[in-house]
């Protein structure tokens, strides 16, 4: 499918294929947007808001692909979510704490790379919206899974 995104995916998935992040980074395109989703587990440290000084120069690649887009016409939402696993560290009490940080510092990276500030939006969903169950039939704690659901996900739409 050839839309104007279609550059864009195909410059994100060969810095996926490049750097070898498949279970890392998932990028999906349609006709009228482009979504990338990152591990927040895997470019956030554990139950914060700071990024894994590895992953930034990733992001900063990334990032500079998104920007060959002309944002007059789009909009860039930051959504970031967690999953259930209670949160440890006193800067985020709660998992809404936690995941409003992590989508204003993914909005501020953005910006601070040459996404147009006007454009953004930053989103924190906490655990409401998990991509697998957290938890089993006997309510016990899924690992895999609670990693799967802490995520962020970067989607450019055309207004």
């Amino acid at each position: 499918m050839s839309t104007p995104f279609t550059g864009v995916y195909n410059s994100l998935q060969a810095i996926v294929e490049k750097n070898q992040i498949f279970r890392d980074v998932a990028i999906e395109q349609t006709d009228k947007s482009i979504e990338m989703e990152i591990a927040g587990g895997v470019f956030f440290r554990r139950g914060s808001a700071e990024f894994d000084a590895e992953k930034q120069p990733l992001l900063k690649e990334m990032t500079d692909t998104l920007k060959l887009m002309d944002y007059l016409d789009y909009r860039v939402h930051v959504e970031a979510h967690t999953s259930d696993r209670p949160t440890d560290n006193p800067i985020y009490k709660t998992n809404w704490d936690l995941s409003a940080a992590r989508a204003a510092t993914m909005t501020r990276f953005l910006i601070e790379n040459g996404i147009p500030a006007d454009r953004i939006r930053a989103i924190g969903y906490a655990d409401t919206q998990p991509k697998v169950p957290n938890s089993d039939m006997n309510n016990e704690a899924i690992p895999e899974n609670r990693d799967r659901n802490e995520r962020v996900a970067i989607k450019i739409e055309r207004l």
